[in-house]
């Protein structure tokens, strides 16, 4: 039996053998939204034993054929299955053969046309790791934070890319996603859409961070189950980064990875495919206070875009659990769990439409949510009023309240179990005939904070005319230059001012001069206990293989703190790994990068004597394999504080670490398994050593800042070159004890 129908109308068409409908197809309109190109054509379709063959026949040569089915007709738009899609034939005739399903009595099909095939894009699919080994709980009594290092895991077929940009109308930083198509080994740019969520400045990690994945610490139920929260970790934001390839047998592997730096929010974000983007369980703001839990089982509940900004391929794997044992200060990992989540629920923002928009407005959404949270709407990637409870979800919004130009809104709705769902971007563009002066607001520091050494003040700023200027001060006085483009902020020596309350301002101009000035920010300026000046007691350096000793030797204070920095080439595919000791002390690991072959480790020990005559050995799990150890005594240090790891198969070495505060020293080690080529690190950073292998060609370095950080805040460490080798790297902070 075969049926034949035009492209130019929407017709079903049943095939039959007996009385049993075995497969039913729904025809629609192929031309794919807005699409510059027409096309008219016929479509067959024919019962081939237990196979339906759908042919076509088009008058053009353009885009792809996608073949979808469903249960239904109606089910095409939330639940089509795909099942395959070509480009058009040159001779633009073709077929599709279709198994036909045992026991399914009807199936539903749709024949698409269009430029590019919308279901083989290449979305990224989010998900979070916790390794097991990285949890802990730090300090005592009501005093103790629980520890977690995460890897947020790209395993989707593309990246995650987001393009940052700074909207002058709101003040805000918000971005859009970039969706690709890869093809014959060519990446296409397809989709570019609004994030509804925004990039906001962090004041502790001083850059920027974009509301990426939450945690928390839930109760466990008798059965396992997971109950309610009893503490949440305060950090939501995170720079968005490659730390390493996790996964390298993912297609395209590695693939982009072009990223720029967490401290200009306007530069390319992202995590290139089979990356993480890893936050050690050392990461300032991370751990969670947990001074009055009782002792007992929990779970911690990792959430990756908790709040649904993000496209993906798969949305049901994003979050990940992990059951734990805690007993006074100390804690036991029992399970690990991946649940399957729900689709996020549906929510979209029915007004106002995209377009010009003057005075009230009523914000208005639609969701077939019920029993969940009720609806926050944003304005400008921020919450705007409170949630609204159902059924009718409106909200009036004075469009006098912010500067004329563009802005966005969305709504989202969390679920009965908390997953939540954020509609797609409205774009708006105001244009009210009043006036508006511009608005300026402190971002940092938090109101009632106490600071001390260098510090950043930064504020967001908006008018409606052009880029505003912004200039700070100080208890009324002028504090450095004004800054008269993005982002805004600047520096604040709180040694040139007495101890005590000081109050921060901001005054914002636009360009047809008007102006405002921000609430006051009042915070506390103590620098009573100043760090004191890290120095290095001592430095060995042994280049060897295997087994690697230093020379002996001896140090001047009796309370050093011995780093050894640790580099070994390795077999190929094969982690490679490493253990200190010696010197009569415990050493102990802070970081280990492996992910591409060979090895760069740090590991420290804490000397509670004078030292005389020792040396400290190295030792890879894997003999045979040259590398390089060098070993600094440091005075005036009081242990490790944030450490941090990457690797990657090309591109230059580089670590953030956020947080760092001032008197504090960052120091990395790292391996290049390619090449003996000489390190070029960046202005502000030094070599410290270097082994040049040539007789295997690999090279073996440990670079710092040349001297202690003088400012609080996000201290990169990297190179300029080369930019072609494998490598890994691991940094750590140097903390300075205090006066």
């Amino acid at each position: 039996m075969k049926h034949v129908a035009t492209f130019a109308h929407s017709k079903a068409f049943c095939l039959c053998s007996a009385a049993i409908c075995l497969s039913t197809f729904w025809l629609i309109s192929p031309i794919y939204g807005q699409v510059g190109f027409t096309n008219s054509g016929t479509v067959s379709a024919l019962l081939i034993g237990t196979n339906v063959s759908v042919g076509y026949s088009l008058t053009t040569t353009q885009g792809w054929v996608t073949l979808l089915s469903a249960d239904q007709p109606d089910s095409f738009a939330t639940n089509s299955q795909f099942v395959n899609a070509v480009p058009v034939p040159v001779s633009r005739q073709g077929q599709f053969l279709v198994p036909l399903a045992p026991a399914v009595s009807a199936r539903f099909y749709k024949l698409l046309l269009e430029p590019l095939p919308s279901h083989l894009f290449n979305y990224p699919d989010l998900s979070d790791i916790i390794p097991p080994g990285q949890i802990s709980i730090a300090g005592s009594g009501t005093n103790r934070m629980f520890q977690y290092t995460h890897d947020t895991f790209n395993g989707g077929s593309g990246p995650l890319e987001i393009q940052p940009v700074y909207n002058s109308a709101s003040g805000n930083y918000q971005g859009y996603q970039h969706i690709y198509f890869y093809q014959s080994g060519t990446w296409t740019l397809v989709r570019t859409i609004p994030v509804a969520g925004a990039f906001v400045f962090d004041a502790a990690h001083g850059h920027f961070h974009f509301p990426f994945a939450s945690y928390g610490l839930y109760a466990a139920h008798p059965d396992e189950s997971i109950g309610a929260p009893v503490a949440l970790s305060t950090k939501t934001g995170f720079c968005i980064a490659d730390s390493f390839i996790y996964d390298s047998s993912l297609t395209n592997a590695g693939a982009f990875g072009n990223w720029g730096s967490c401290n200009d929010p306007t530069s390319l974000r992202g995590l290139s495919i089979g990356a993480v983007d890893e936050y050690d369980q050392t990461d300032e703001g991370q751990a969670i206070a947990i001074g009055n839990l009782p002792n007992g089982h929990y779970w911690l509940r990792s959430m990756v875009d908790p709040y649904n900004y993000l496209a993906e391929s798969n949305e049901t794997n994003n979050e990940t659990d992990v059951e734990v044992a805690i007993t006074g200060s100390s804690v036991q990992v029992l399970q690990s769990v991946h649940p399957v989540l729900s689709i996020p629920p549906q929510i979209s923002l029915i007004s106002p439409s995209a377009g010009s928009v003057t005075g009230m407005v009523t914000l208005a959404a639609s969701t077939p949510v019920a029993g969940g949270s009720g609806v926050q709407f944003l304005v400008d990637g921020l919450p705007f009023g409170n949630p609204v409870a159902g059924p009718t979800y409106t909200l009036a919004w004075d469009t006098g309240s912010v500067p004329n130009g563009t802005h966005w809104l969305a709504a989202q709705v969390a679920d009965a179990t908390g997953h939540f769902g954020t509609a797609p971007v409205v774009i708006v563009t105001v244009t009210n005939q009043s006036t508006v002066p511009p608005t300026v607001q402190l971002t940092s520091p938090d109101p009632g904070s106490t600071v001390s050494a260098v510090i950043t003040v930064s504020a967001n700023a908006a008018a409606q005319t052009g880029v505003p200027s912004v200039q700070f001060y100080v208890d009324g006085a002028a504090l450095g230059a004004p800054v008269t483009s993005p982002p805004f902020m600047t520096s604040w020596d709180t040694e040139t001012l007495a101890a005590g309350p000081h109050t921060l301002t901001a005054s914002a101009s636009d360009q047809g001069g008007l102006s405002s000035t921000s609430a006051p920010v009042v915070v506390t300026v103590d620098n009573s206990h100043p760090p004191n000046r890290i120095g290095v007691d001592v430095a060995v350096y042994e280049d060897g293989a295997d087994v690697m000793q230093t020379v002996p030797f001896a140090t001047t204070t009796s309370s050093d703190l011995l780093v050894a920095f640790v580099g070994y080439d390795g077999p190929d595919n094969t982690p490679q790994t490493a253990t200190v000791t010696g010197a009569g002390l415990t050493w102990q690991l802070a970081k280990r990068s492996n992910a591409q072959n060979g090895t760069a480790e740090i590991w420290f020990a804490v000397a509670t004597d004078f030292l005389s005559s020792v040396t400290v050995s190295s030792q890879p799990g894997i003999g045979g394999y040259h590398g390089s150890v060098s070993v600094l005594a440091f005075t005036n240090a009081a242990g490790p504080g944030i450490v941090g790891q990457a690797s990657a198969p090309t591109g230059a070495p580089d670590i953030y670490l956020p947080g760092v505060f001032a008197g504090n020293w960052v120091f990395a080690v790292g391996n290049d398994w390619d090449n003996a080529i000489s390190r070029a690190p960046v202005s502000g950073q030094v070599l410290v050593h270097q082994r040049l292998d040539t007789s295997t060609g690999d090279t073996y370095w440990v670079q710092s800042t040349t001297a202690p950080s003088t400012v609080d805040g996000l201290v990169d460490i990297h190179d300029n070159a080369p930019l072609t080798d494998r490598w890994n790297y691991a940094a750590v902070e140097i903390v300075a004890t205090r006066q």
